[in-house]
């Protein structure tokens, strides 16, 4: 049952202070966010619509019955707030509510405090805060005593800071935040809308960049398009939207199955066909193999990939970009024609000297899974190749053989959420564009996995993955490195995993010590300074 996805909307534009200007610009990005995210399934009560003015109390009971009344486990909420936010020169923040006072908002402002209390709370296992508002050092003159650029600075690492103490153990929850300016959050230059609003309903609807391969819209896809969205406006350079996840599995905000990379697979794979013709005969499919056929062998040859023995992978060859995409290009239309063959009762042909060196190219680039399957390949049609035979000995043992790294921690009652997000940065930082966490529902273990994209790991293998498995039991922290598919979790011990490296390559890995061990001593690192954070808070 997927639950229900409900969302909250408060715009307020109205004032009584008078340092807080009005922003008529709000009224406007709550009545299109509402519009918005109703036609996106959205159930959205009257009550749950605030625009214009709204009291501290209005906004704080509303806020806490939305987040506690009548919720379920599997339901998705929306939090969006869009106005100004005031900090009181302490480290407090607050949203502003239309009789905040800017001098002393903790007399009768909401405090941030409160949406992340009641965020922790709820039954719900997925909620979202979208926050269009100010933490500027203009906005609060009791900040310091500083000016210009130093003043400037320091509101915006309070900020930063604010929104990592505020929202950082907030479980099941991602909070996106317009800016961490020391000014404020920009409107558009016609004032009809916030800038940051704009693009955010942009991406919601589904603008290119927006939307992952499946056609969905997630915190992660939607940040990244508003940040890159602002910087192309010159005078919004400066603003810069970040984001605060503190969930293992996939939130999705909005569905556009139309725009998935399936759908695009399924259109051009009815492209292709058309191309070939549904009344074409088996002889002059087999009459395109064979040439396709030919033009591969010549790529081959080109890289020098030999169909010899391996006795040893002292170097791999030097393979252009041009030949990788060639021999993608030239293996997917091999794939169609192969299906029409099979459609048409015919076996598709197995050019052994050409599966020999596609099984080698695997081989060199680290993909022993796939060079596996086509030494089978061969042996298949010439059950007695001896080439095949040896190569197939060397994959399956490079296969077996186990180059990783795993430790147990007596006693290191440490919280193995934020262990596996800062390995998850830890992968970003490296590179890898594709990184997600799983967990253990009960929370005992968490296998962060990494992956890099590109020509190279499309031909060696895209299901690849580096996987990270943390799990603690009993005041026991264990962690291991290894290599498994990508989106399936292995839910193993850690203590009993090890590492492949030599199938690294085909997630986009440097497959060497160099790289194994920096990222063997970041774990480390993350144990000790982790366990030093719990000891310093008397944990």
């Amino acid at each position: 049952m997927g639950g229900k996805k409900k969302a909250l909307i408060i715009s307020i534009s109205d004032y009584n202070d008078d340092s807080l200007p009005k922003l008529e610009f709000c009224k406007h990005d709550g009545e299109e966010m509402y519009q918005t995210l109703s036609n996106l399934g959205y159930e959205i009560k009257e009550t749950h619509k605030i625009i214009g003015k709204a009291d501290q109390k209005t906004i704080r009971h509303t806020l806490i019955k939305f987040f506690r009344n009548d919720v379920n486990i599997d339901d998705t909420l929306l939090f969006y707030f869009s106005g100004h936010g005031v900090l009181d020169g302490y480290g407090g923040r607050f949203f502003a509510n239309t009789d905040v006072s800017s001098e002393i908002p903790e007399l009768d402002g909401v405090r941030f405090e409160v949406l992340n209390e009641q965020m922790e709370k709820s039954n719900a296992e997925k909620k979202i805060a979208i926050l269009d508002c100010c933490f500027s050092g203009g906005a609060v003159p009791t900040l310091t005593g500083k000016a210009g650029d130093d003043q400037e600075k320091e509101a915006e690492n309070l900020g930063r800071e604010g929104l990592d103490k505020v929202f950082g153990k907030s479980q099941g929850s991602c909070v996106l935040a317009s800016s961490l300016s020391s000014k404020r959050s920009f409107a558009l230059a016609d004032k009809s809308h916030s800038a940051f609003t704009r693009f955010v309903i942009e991406g919601l609807k589904g603008k290119k960049d927006s939307v992952d391969e499946n056609g969905f819209v997630t915190p992660e896809k939607l940040s990244t398009y508003v940040f890159k969205e602002l910087q192309k406006v010159p005078d919004l350079a400066n603003q810069k939207p970040v984001r605060n996840l503190s969930i293992a599995g996939k939130i999705i905000l909005a569905e556009h199955p139309q725009l998935s990379k399936q759908a695009e697979k399924k259109q051009t794979k009815s492209r292709v066909s058309d191309l070939l013709d549904q009344n074409i005969s088996a002889s002059e499919l087999k009459e395109k193999l064979a040439v396709m056929f030919e033009i591969e062998h010549k790529v081959f040859e080109e890289i020098n990939i030999s169909p010899d023995v391996i006795e040893e992978k002292k170097e791999s060859p030097t393979i252009s970009k041009d030949a990788l995409n060639k021999i993608q290009e030239i293996k997917g239309a091999k794939e169609e024609i192969h299906e029409k063959l099979e459609s048409l009762g015919e076996k598709p042909e197995v050019d052994v000297s050409l599966t020999l060196k596609e099984a080698n190219l695997g081989y060199f680039v680290g993909n022993y899974d796939e060079a596996n399957k086509l030494y089978d390949k061969v042996l298949e049609v010439e059950p007695t190749n001896h080439v095949a035979k040896k190569n197939k000995e060397l994959t399956v043992n490079k296969l077996d053989l186990a180059l990783g790294k795993n430790k147990v921690w007596k006693n290191k009652d440490i919280d193995i959420l934020a262990l596996s997000q800062r390995i998850e940065k830890f992968f970003k930082s490296e590179g890898f564009n594709k990184v997600r966490i799983e967990e253990d529902p009960d929370g005992n273990w968490y296998d962060v996995q990494a992956k890099k994209g590109g020509i190279k790991s499309t031909l060696s293998g895209t299901r690849k993955a580096i996987h990270v498995l943390i799990e603690k039991n009993s005041g026991e922290l264990k962690v291991s490195m290894t290599l498994g598919e990508w989106g399936k979790n292995l839910a193993i011990a850690a203590g009993t995993a090890f590492l492949t490296w030599g199938v690294t390559a085909a997630a986009g890995a440097i497959a060497n010590a160099k790289f194994r061990k920096k990222l063997w001593d970041y774990i480390e690192e993350s144990v000790s300074l982790l366990s030093d954070e719990n000891k310093s808070q008397g944990t």
